[in-house]
């Protein structure tokens, strides 16, 4: 069962209305399309796992998408939590461009992506 639906992310309705209220020359306008862009691929990631899970039972776990949640002074947010009477489990999902591959010598993710190569550190 879905406890919590996700919504579009108010990051992604912020931006369009920042580029839609913007002229095409604004020398800022380029940041905020890559940001929107960040935005939305995160979204659409989070999205595709969202169908992977509609393919489990629903009577016995309990889904939370999009969960953000208070500490101390500020808040953090989980992509998706599923609670069972079993385990609880935490999702984080990532939606890379290219193909990615973990390097155990260097201890690094490496995303190749339109010929470029990116380096992240070890997810593991």
């Amino acid at each position: 069962m879905i406890a919590k639906y996700r919504t579009i992310p108010m990051e992604i309705l912020i931006y369009e209305a920042i580029i839609r209220r913007l002229p095409d020359h604004h020398p800022r306008k380029p940041e905020f399309l890559s940001k929107l862009n960040r935005w939305k691929a995160g979204y659409k990631g989070e999205k595709e796992v969202d169908y992977y899970l509609s393919l489990f039972p629903d009577d016995d776990l309990t889904i939370f998408q999009y969960l953000r949640l208070p500490h101390h002074n500020g808040h953090f947010q989980i992509d998706t939590l599923i609670i069972s009477a079993w385990f609880i489990a935490v999702i984080e999902s990532k939606n890379f461009a290219g193909t990615i591959e973990l390097d155990p010598e260097l201890d690094q993710l490496l995303q190749n992506s339109d010929g470029a190569e990116k380096a992240y550190s070890n997810p593991i």
